[in-house]
């Protein structure tokens, strides 16, 4: 077992990862029946003639809604697509590895998964607002978060990439 800062690092990611994955997924799956209420509530105000929105604005909602309710899941696929269905783990090619190297090494990629996720999510909300056409938010704003939140959820496999295009093997991603 690894000690100091990496074995600190380890021992936190261990802990606290599954907790917080399960606390983001209960929170998606709320903010997606929030998004759903809120996507009928629209089409109801729309029959009535209350209130007008513009329909891509409210078919985003109902998307958005369905994401939340899907995820990690969607990003899951999102990154099959981009990087095959390989799971890939991370080993430094010029050290002798070992399973404390490789564990830590797996920590910092689960933190940043993390924040792929939330960065994924910041996206979909972006995309809603540029639907309603909020003022400050935009497609391509929304994009990028999108994208961004898909490669940092897929960092090891995005690494592989990134190496083997270049011709370059800093990392062995195996």
């Amino acid at each position: 077992m690894e000690t100091g800062i990496g074995g600190a690092l380890i021992a936190l990611v261990e802990d606290l990862l599954p907790g917080l994955l399960l606390l983001v997924a209960i929170a998606c799956r709320l903010l997606a029946l929030g998004l759903f209420l809120a996507g009928a509530l629209r089409l109801v105000r729309t029959g009535t003639g209350t209130r007008e929105h513009p329909a891509a604005g409210t078919a985003i909602t109902f998307l958005a809604a369905a994401v939340l309710f899907g995820l990690p899941a969607w990003l899951d696929g999102a990154g099959d697509t981009l990087f095959g269905d390989a799971r890939h783990a991370g080993v430094l090619g010029y050290a002798s590895g070992g399973p404390d190297l490789t564990r830590l090494i797996e920590a910092v990629f689960a933190i940043v998964a993390v924040v792929g996720l939330a960065a994924f999510i910041r996206g979909v909300f972006v995309l809603r607002a540029a639907a309603d056409n909020v003022p400050g938010a935009s497609p391509a704003t929304a994009a990028m978060h999108l994208i961004g939140g898909i490669a940092a959820w897929h960092m090891p496999a995005l690494v592989g990439a990134l190496q083997t295009t270049l011709g370059i093997h800093i990392l062995d991603i195996s």
